[in-house]
Parts: C-alpha cells; structure tokens; sequence
C-alpha cells in the first residue's frame, strides 16, 4: 500500500509542476473582463473518526474545492482541497 500512495504522490506532484501558482493565477485574472469562481463539494469515503471531513450541511464526508476559469471556460487556478 505504501507503493501506492507513493506512486499517487509523485504523479500528483508532476501534474501540479506546470500549473500556475496563485498570484500568477491573480496576474492573469486581473487581464480578463471576467471571471467565473466556483465551488464544488467532493464526496469522499471516509470513517467516522475524521471529522473534519464531515459535512453536516450535506451530512457526508467531503472535501471542498474553488475553482477559478476564464469566460470561455480554461482552468485558471484550482484550489487545494480542505475538509469540507
């Protein structure tokens, strides 16, 4: 298992190495006429003992990401993903 998460971690890091930070992100946000900024809430398993991944709002496990996109819909900056 530990392999696994390890490969999980490394992939992720390499995914992440090319996308912008959030004041490059805040740089190109102030050249636009607009944005769109939204939320999502992402169910997840989990057990009772985590709380502060429970929602109880929606009364699940979850984890909430913000997003922000251009007006013709290309990613800008996604946030990283805080118990919800």
């Amino acid at each position: 298992m530990a392999t696994v998460c390890q490969h999980i971690h490394e992939a992720v890091g390499l995914l992440a190495g090319p996308a912008p930070d959030l004041a490059d992100a805040m740089r190109v946000t102030a050249r636009k006429a607009y944005v769109i900024l939204d939320g999502t809430l992402l169910r997840i398993d989990r057990i009772a003992a985590d709380r502060p991944y429970y929602s109880g709002k929606h009364k699940r496990h979850s984890m909430n990401v913000q997003v922000i996109a251009d007006p013709i819909g290309r990613l800008l900056r996604t946030s990283p993903a805080p118990p919800g």
